[in-house]
Parts: C-alpha cells; sequence; structure tokens
C-alpha cells in the first residue's frame, strides 16, 4: 500500500469518527509498545495516548466501537552499558472493535472488546548518545502502517470507563525477507462520555 492511500485512509476514517458517530467519549491512558524481532522481544517504548472513540449500536448489548488516537512514544535505554539509546515517536491509531456491556450492579457494567487496530507512524527518530537525531523510517524497508489484531475489557460507571487492551502485531512490518518484526501494544486508558 503506498503512502497516499495509507495518509487518505487515515483522513477518511477520522471523518467518519466525527459524522457518524451515535455516542462519543473522550479517552487519555498509558501505551506500551514492544517489538517482536524473530520472535524475541524487544525493550519496551511506553507513551500517553489521547484520542475520540464513537460508537455505533448493533444489536442489544453489542456495539460497533472505532477511533481515532493520538500516541506520543518516548524511550531512553542503554545499550551494551556503553550507549544512551533514545526513541521518540508520533502514531494515529484507528481502532475497529465489536464490544459488548453486561451490567454488574446499578450503573456499572462490565465491558469486553476485540477486533483490530490500523495504524500509522506519523514519525519516528532515534538517537544514539549526543549524535543527530535519525528517522527509523529512511529505510523504505520499512512500513509505517501497522495492523493488529486485539482484545480488552473494562468498567463503565455512568460516563466513565477504565479500559485494559492488548492487540497483537499481524502484520510484518519489516519487508526484507530475512527479518520479521511485528509490533504488540498494551494499554490502559480512562474515558469520559461526551
Amino acid at each position: 500500500m503506498n503512502k497516499k492511500v495509507k495518509i487518505l485512509f487515515v483522513v477518511v476514517a477520522a471523518l467518519a469518527v466525527s459524522y457518524t458517530a451515535k455516542a462519543q467519549d473522550f479517552q487519555i491512558g498509558y501505551v506500551q509498545s514492544t517489538g517482536v524481532v524473530g520472535g524475541e522481544k524487544s525493550d519496551p517504548v511506553n507513551g500517553i495516548r489521547v484520542g475520540i472513540n464513537s460508537y455505533q449500536g448493533i444489536a442489544g448489548p453489542l456495539s460497533l466501537q472505532y477511533g481515532l488516537h493520538y500516541s506520543y512514544y518516548q524511550s531512553d535505554t542503554k545499550i551494551l552499558s556503553l550507549f544512551d539509546a533514545k526513541y521518540k515517536g508520533h502514531q494515529l491509531d484507528v481502532p475497529l472493535r465489536i464490544e459488548a456491556s453486561l451490567p454488574l450492579a446499578g450503573d456499572l457494567k462490565l465491558i469486553g472488546f476485540a477486533g483490530p487496530d490500523f495504524s500509522y507512524v506519523l514519525s519516528g527518530t532515534s538517537q544514539i548518545n549526543d549524535a543527530d537525531p535519525v528517522s527509523v523510517y529512511e529505510d523504505e524497508d520499512f512500513s509505517r502502517f501497522n495492523v493488529q489484531l486485539g482484545v480488552g475489557a473494562g468498567l463503565k460507571y455512568r460516563n466513565a470507563t477504565l479500559r485494559f487492551s492488548y492487540d497483537w502485531g499481524v502484520m510484518d512490518q519489516y519487508k526484507s525477507d530475512n527479518i520479521s518484526y511485528k509490533t504488540n501494544t498494551m494499554g490502559i486508558s480512562l474515558s469520559y462520555e461526551l
């Protein structure tokens, strides 16, 4: 998929979120991304995520949840106790989930959700020691676009919802034949229905 098509996908998704929502909530939370290279996990990269979720009723307790999220990632690690390695990244996510809710007591509900997440990295830079930051995506073999499948659960009380989610990378983001690179993401967020 070329770059223009991916950017168009994100813009269309954002417009869909804005115009077709039956209900919306604003969320903020913590996110952690871990690369998986040939089955081995890399050090996690931590960040914050903000966004808007929209809901469209399907039937009974089921609804379609979709959204537009922005994440800012940052990490600072040591390599072999010799080098300081820093990473900063900006990413857009478009989750598409089926969500079910189960009343517990009064206004308290248990929710569960599952479905894909489509993401696009706007920028990502790495820096070793005091060298100038360089783009991780200068190499054309590394894809900014990613697809993950995720599940999650949470508790909703009136207009506020606490959610936990985990997404597994299903797309190999490195186009080279000799390396497989996928990304898994864990998130916890608090949202408030607008």
